[in-house]
């Protein structure tokens, strides 16, 4: 049943949520001084979490007719169909977590479990992720899998020893709009220097191998996750850990596919000054992150104006719709369907 409005008027807007500041022990004031959130400068914030449906985390609409509604209280007033799209899989909860992150400091070194391994232990979906790199200081590098030729079985050995395990794992070199696929089991750490935007499953569910010895005022370090992160670490693994960017220009934009997989359909899109970019939502719902630049998108009558940092969803009922160009640069921003 209908809350207060028509549906018409009421779901067929871009609708844009208040970002969850997630106060972390790694974090810095990137997100709020250069993304614009709506955060403490002076407080240590490492995550940005722009769309979620996360228990005790739902994201509450910022605007419009449904100003005030949570994401969850929509899908369930008005059906997992119009919002999200045809059903995957049995839940009814919206299938991704979307943030930004930033780490003023290393994160721990990590790993997530598959679906089927966090549906028996968590009732929950697994975490397959993906990130951009938004912005990148000189020499920036990111941890992904182990080195060559490190079996999960050397790692094990090293840590059950308590010797030193850093020169184990994989580290590549990164730069602004770079872009990494991080599957389940694959271990990882985002460095010192990365702000990345971070498409994922939606799941909390992280299992800390290292935290670079730190600990918190009181001498106390972070909880470690040595047994679950040896049930889900995945060594044989050939998934790419760069993702291409191949673009093909349609009129006043480009766009390159980046991934289709059965958790997230990616592209990114670059559109020219006084550009236009036209699409529909049909059977799933899309979301819009403005990467650089600013944009106006256009729909049902409906007109808003939105720039870097910010974070649309266009529900799977929304229809057509239309992104202009008001920028003296390119516009630059992901695509990502389900």
């Amino acid at each position: 049943m209908p809350m207060d409005i028509n549906i018409e008027k009421q779901l067929l807007y871009p609708l844009e949520f208040i970002p969850i500041g997630k106060s972390k022990i790694w974090g810095g004031d990137y997100l709020a001084n250069n993304l614009q959130k709506p955060f403490s400068s002076t407080e240590l914030i490492g995550e940005s979490w722009e769309i979620s449906d996360i228990d005790n985390d739902e994201s509450i609409v910022k605007y419009g007719a449904l100003k005030g509604k949570s994401l969850r209280d929509i899908i369930k007033a008005y059906g997992y169909e119009n919002i999200v799209g045809k059903k995957l899989d049995g839940s009814n909860i919206f299938p991704l977590l979307i943030k930004y992150i930033e780490a003023n400091d290393n994160l721990s070194i990590q790993v997530h479990p598959n679906d089927e391994y966090a549906m028996k232990h968590y009732n929950s979906y697994g975490k397959t992720e993906m990130w951009v790199v938004v912005d990148a200081k000189e020499n920036a590098k990111l941890l992904i899998g182990l080195d060559n030729n490190v079996t999960k079985e050397q790692l094990k050995k090293a840590i059950d020893n308590k010797e030193d395990i850093k020169h184990l794992f994989n580290y590549i070199d990164i730069k602004t709009n770079d872009i990494i696929y991080v599957p389940a089991g694959r271990v990882h750490a985002i460095l010192d220097g990365a702000v990345i935007a971070e498409i994922q499953q939606s799941s909390d569910i992280t299992f800390r191998l290292y935290d670079w010895d730190r600990v918190d005022d009181n001498g106390v370090s972070r909880q470690l996750h040595i047994s679950e992160s040896f049930d889900v670490i995945n060594e044989i693994d050939n998934e790419p850990l760069m993702l291409k960017e191949e673009y093909k220009t349609i009129d006043t934009y480009q766009i390159a596919n980046i991934i289709k997989n059965n958790y997230f359909d990616v592209s990114k899109i670059s559109i020219k000054k006084n550009g236009i970019y036209k699409s529909f939502t049909e059977n799933t719902f899309e979301i819009i992150m403005v990467l650089s630049g600013s944009i106006i998108i256009e729909s049902n009558g409906y007109k808003c104006e939105i720039n870097r940092g910010s974070t649309i969803l266009m529900s799977a009922s929304l229809g057509q719709y239309m992104i202009k160009n008001i920028n003296l640069e390119n516009a630059l921003f992901l695509s990502i369907k389900r």
